[in-house]
């Protein structure tokens, strides 16, 4: 995949996550975070599924959902010099069903 082709699906899927989900985070999918052990007490990290980025805007979301702050610090996105992307369609794919599936729930659970 080539680098504009990542940073347009890198900033196509932040937004589609942030807006499904009502995040204010703006990198939803970054692979790099560090949490405070409260933090992932209060997430229930062991009741988080899903693999790859579904799994990091899981995290995010249920961070929200518990309140926590959560601070980002902007990271350069570097093009890949060695090695291939684990990126393939079946990822994508989950996530976008899995982001969808969540933005549903809070929606119908938010109305109640």
């Amino acid at each position: 995949m080539s680098s504009w082709h990542r940073m347009a699906l890198s900033k196509w899927g932040n937004l589609y996550t942030r807006t499904l989900l009502g995040l204010a985070t703006r990198d939803c999918t970054t692979g790099y975070r560090g949490y405070a052990m409260s933090a992932l007490t209060a997430i229930g990290i062991e009741n988080v599924s899903g693999e790859g980025y579904v799994f990091l805007s899981s995290m995010i979301t249920r961070a929200t959902e518990e309140h926590l702050r959560i601070v980002e610090v902007p990271i350069c996105f570097a093009n890949r010099e060695h090695g291939t992307s684990k990126m393939s369609w079946r990822i994508i794919v989950e996530s976008m069903f899995i982001v969808t599936l969540h933005g549903l729930r809070r929606r119908v659970l938010r109305r109640h």
